[in-house]
């Protein structure tokens, strides 16, 4: 069985949803998202896209509805004993199948929260849910209920996504030697998403992005490659995965890097970048071929040039410092960065360097 967590940490979320739907006065929930079924039992499959629902009972049990197609992924992937299959043939309704299901697990006139805000449950079927469910239950919806029991991670959980950090790590130090001029993105894309693999992660939820040229701002992935020119600008938009996360979507956080091609000593400053242009002072410190004076600091790369150590990955924040002299330097932790004390004061103008002066740039978010 193709787990990556142990039963324990399943059975402590499954505590988690039950205590939330007493708190909602609920019965059942029908769970139609993707990422609220592997979360809580394993399930992973993109056959989300058909219809499919795991019904979970107050007293705990589980029954999945789903296609033929996907019983043996179920069995394979998750927890799920009971799982019934539903016919794919023309004109069939599967929420007459569902609402068959639920009938047997006696939930006539009960009170079932619903998903209703997901990928998982199309236009389509959540009319002909809603016509055979109506007069059934009451339904309410728990769109979110999943969701935030999903917000806060458990150790185990933080475990896989340190892991998953050092992999966007990897994926990094792969493409950075291949960026210069005449590279062609399918090499780097190749170099990236192979250092993820070799590492015993796998593929992300979302494309990696690349773009280069008149591409780097489209912010989006898309079909096509192309040569970097000698001043092209080049973006990287890359995933944290180990493997599947508890979370599809929102636990596969990119990276982005605007970068000029020919100039690979200076990457990582994706807000300082973007914002020089509201401080031209800064503009002329901010320049290719800057040394990063770190390895005091921390810092635990051997060579302190801002193209390895200035990064935002592995949960280790980049903060710069811009107080009239060429300081680039990144710290490990919040209480290294109260230590050093490198940006005192700030507020709603930016941040304020060691003497006070406004950057005019706000230097706190590098997320892009």
């Amino acid at each position: 069985m193709a787990l990556h967590f142990e039963r324990e940490e399943y059975a402590a979320r499954l505590d988690k949803l039950l205590a939330s739907m007493r708190e909602e006065k609920l019965d059942a929930m029908l769970l139609f998202a993707q990422e609220s079924m592997y979360w809580l039992t394993g399930y992973d499959t993109f056959g989300f896209c058909f219809f499919q629902c795991l019904v979970v009972k107050a007293d705990g049990s589980m029954n999945l509805l789903t296609r033929s197609a996907d019983l043996r992924q179920a069995r394979q992937t998750s927890i799920i004993e009971n799982i019934v299959v539903w016919t794919d043939r023309t004109k069939a309704d599967p929420a007459l199948d569902l609402k068959n299901l639920l009938s047997d697990l006696d939930l006539l006139g009960e009170r079932i929260g619903v998903e209703y805000d997901t990928h998982g449950l199309t236009g389509a079927n959540c009319r002909k849910l809603d016509n055979q469910l109506q007069s059934f239950a009451e339904l309410v919806d728990q769109s979110y209920l999943v969701s935030r029991l999903r917000l806060i991670k458990s150790p185990a959980e933080i475990a896989h996504v340190r892991r998953a950090a050092g992999l966007a790590d990897a994926a990094l130090d792969a493409a950075l030697p291949l960026i210069k001029p005449g590279a062609d993105e399918a090499d780097i894309l190749a170099a990236m998403q192979g250092a993820v693999f070799s590492g015993g992660g796998d593929y992300p939820a979302n494309e990696f992005i690349i773009g280069s040229g008149e591409d780097a701002l489209l912010c989006r992935y898309k079909a096509g490659r192309r040569k970097l020119t000698d001043n092209d600008q080049l973006t990287l938009e890359w995933a944290r995965h180990l493997r599947p996360l508890p979370c599809r979507h929102d636990a596969h956080g990119g990276d982005r890097r605007a970068d000029p091609a020919p100039h690979r000593t200076l990457r990582g400053l994706p807000r300082v970048a973007r914002r020089h242009h509201r401080h031209p002072p800064a503009r002329h410190h901010i320049r290719p071929g800057l040394r990063c004076p770190c390895r005091s600091h921390g810092c635990s790369r051997p060579d302190p040039a801002p193209a390895q150590c200035l990064r935002l990955l592995a949960g280790r924040p980049l903060h710069a410092e811009l107080d009239g002299a060429p300081d680039v330097s990144c710290w490990q932790s919040a209480r290294d960065r109260a230590r050093h004390d490198p940006l005192r004061a700030h507020d709603h103008h930016g941040f304020r360097g060691r003497n006070g002066h406004d950057t005019g740039a706000d230097l706190s978010d590098h997320n892009g």
